[in-house]
């Protein structure tokens, strides 16, 4: 138990670890993307507003603008460093001239071939390979103004890769600390547990010696008196007393299923054995179990905890079917399980039940519970042994039918 739980809380805060920091590299990365964005259709709406004055060098009505456009992050020596070209078109889409002195990557054919190409996208901005792209709306036509913003995306990437190599050694150093410090932060639950264990385990050793005492004391009162329904209701209580500390000494050890008691079981006919051992206990209560059991299904399992499991099952689909039902017990191969399915119709199944029934002393009919002698340990005890088993067990109901599903992995 202890190393799966250490394993469940190393993998949950790893888990927790990873969407903190994914959540933060993506909102660095976004952040810095808009940012890039925002700042090249700035910058592009500035040269299309004033790409005359950039022409013939008017540095000192550009610099007063510079002054009062506060929005746009640059200065006259950036604008001048700006790589970009534009293009302009008449209403009819043929193009008026074009500009490429402020870039030597493109000349005049190559920008209007990649104007025509973005003109052709309907789309009033994007981006084209390294350029970020705006088309304005001019007397008479349109103009395609290019930015060559390469520099800002090689920053981009930048930004990406660093965080991503900043996320991983996070991660990393986050697993290796919650490795190390899994084990103090979960012995205080652990000792709990121990305690626990060993509280049952004495109590249970500690209640055999009045009850042998108890019981020796009726017999011997039977002895020299004769049976009476006083001795025989004390037997009886006596035996449920008995059950009890079974069923809490079984509980205590579920979690302590060695890998040395684990071997290769034949379900199928275990399954076979235990359905036979039932069936006339079945009838007697008026009561009929059929069966559809696929042959030779196997499983890695301890022997005497899978039986206890099967016995636990049937017991109570027997004990709290209706009056005169069917209780149905199926074993499939599904895929690489084990599907295992024991089902009897019960009225008023409830959701809280549904939700509750593997709980400990849980009891979803309490005066059939009390007239059966059940504790409300046995559905808890499979729960557990089952789990130990790396298997899984869920209830559905539907038409008053309730179904208890068992999956195990094939051995």
């Amino acid at each position: 138990m202890y190393n799966r739980l250490r394993r469940n809380f190393i993998l949950i805060t790893t888990i927790a670890i990873l969407f903190i920091l994914g959540f933060t590299i993506s909102t660095i990365n976004i952040v810095t993307i808009n940012r890039t964005r925002e700042q090249a259709d700035k910058m592009i709406s500035f040269l299309y507003d004033y790409y005359e004055l950039i022409e013939i060098k008017d540095l000192r009505n550009i610099s007063e603008i510079l002054n009062r456009n506060e929005d746009l992050d640059t200065t006259l020596d950036s604008v001048y460093r700006q790589r970009f070209f534009y293009v302009e078109y008449d209403k009819d889409n043929n193009v008026i001239r074009s500009n490429t002195d402020r870039i030597v990557t493109k000349n005049k054919e190559e920008a209007i071939e990649l104007a025509d190409r973005v003109v052709k996208r309907n789309k009033t901005e994007g981006y084209y390979d390294i350029y970020r792209y705006n088309i304005k709306k001019i007397k008479d036509g349109k103009i395609v103004i290019f930015l060559d913003i390469f520099d800002e995306l090689q920053s981009q990437r930048s930004v990406l890769r660093t965080s991503i190599y900043i996320g991983i050694l996070l991660t990393s150093l986050g697993l290796v600390i919650v490795s190390v410090f899994s084990k103090k932060a979960l012995k205080p639950f652990i000792d709990n547990e121990e305690r626990q264990k060993h509280f049952i385990a004495d109590a249970s050793h500690e209640l055999k010696t009045p009850i042998s005492i108890i019981s020796a004391n009726t017999e011997m009162i039977e002895i020299l008196n004769g049976r009476s329904e006083w001795t025989e209701s004390t037997k009886n209580q006596l035996a449920r007393m008995d059950k009890l500390i079974k069923n809490f000494i079984t509980l205590s050890k579920t979690d302590e299923t060695s890998q040395d008691a684990m071997e290769k079981i034949n379900l199928s006919k275990l399954l076979v054995n235990t359905c036979k051992d039932f069936k006339g206990r079945a009838e007697i209560v008026g009561k009929t179990l059929k069966t559809e059991i696929q042959d030779d299904i196997m499983i890695l399992a301890d022997y005497e905890q899978i039986q206890q499991v099967v016995n636990i099952l049937i017991d109570n689909a027997i004990k709290y079917s209706q009056d005169d039902n069917v209780i149905l017990v199926n074993l499939n191969r599904v895929r690489k399980t084990a599907s295992l399915k024991i089902g009897n119709k019960i009225k008023n199944f409830t959701k809280e039940d549904e939700q509750q029934i593997f709980n400990r002393f849980y009891r979803a009919d309490e005066s059939r519970s009390r007239d059966t002698g059940g504790f409300g340990l046995g559905l808890s005890i499979a729960g557990k042994i089952i789990k130990a088993h790396n298997g899984k067990i869920t209830t559905t109901y539907k038409n008053d039918w309730l179904f208890f599903n068992v999956e195990f992995p094939i051995a």
